[in-house]
């Protein structure tokens, strides 16, 4: 399914920020580790997913091919660059700002000059619901936060992924120790730089 093109500043952010492929949102139910080493990538990927994605997903590639069995997928590039079209059937389609919804094997035809990036949009079975995590700012740093109904949220870092987590208990604190962490290392930032404010070992 062909969608409508696209202008050119659809991907005005993208162009600037994202320079290499990778894999962001969910992937065998946990975050994926370009998306809390790089949240803000991962805001700019969901924030044109909200505008112009019309499927449900889980997991967004930049430069790469959907998993094998993968029933249904959105498709886009840009960059300046020639060549890189899709075949379907003996013809050929150009995706350069021109999005497809695919439901079929393709092939890839080269790129001939410049760099081609494309995003492709698909969903995978999981435990996990992508609209629990966001990108968010705290202090000067980009994080991604976990919402969890009825309870605070979680601060997740590069160096400890979704599956380390460990699950709530009863007699926990209100506070989960990982949004402590985390506030602790910007207030210690802030005085650092001699912001002052408040003493990190309150928390």
């Amino acid at each position: 399914m062909e969608l409508p093109e696209l202008c050119e500043t659809a991907f005005r952010d993208l162009s600037e920020y994202l320079k290499t492929g990778g894999t962001y949102g969910i992937k065998k139910n946990e975050l994926t580790r370009q998306t809390l080493a790089k949240p803000y990538i991962f805001h700019l990927l969901t924030k044109f997913a909200i505008m112009y994605v019309p499927i449900p997903f889980t997991t967004i590639k930049v430069n790469g091919k959907p998993p094998k069995g993968c029933k249904e997928y959105y498709i886009v590039g840009f960059g300046n660059y020639t060549g890189g079209e899709l075949r379907i059937a003996n013809t050929n389609y150009d995706i350069w700002r021109r999005p497809r919804v695919l439901r079929q094997p393709v092939e890839h035809l080269p790129v001939i000059t410049g760099k081609r990036m494309t995003l492709i949009f698909y969903a995978v079975e999981t435990t996990r619901s992508l609209g629990e995590f966001d990108a968010v700012v705290v202090g000067d740093d980009w994080v991604i936060r976990q919402s969890r109904q009825f309870q605070p949220p979680l601060y997740l870092r590069p160096e400890k992924r979704l599956k380390a987590i460990k699950e709530d208990t009863e007699d926990e604190e209100d506070i989960p120790n990982d949004a402590v962490e985390f506030l602790r290392g910007v207030i210690a930032k802030r005085e650092s730089q001699g912001g002052g404010g408040t003493n990190a070992s309150a928390l």
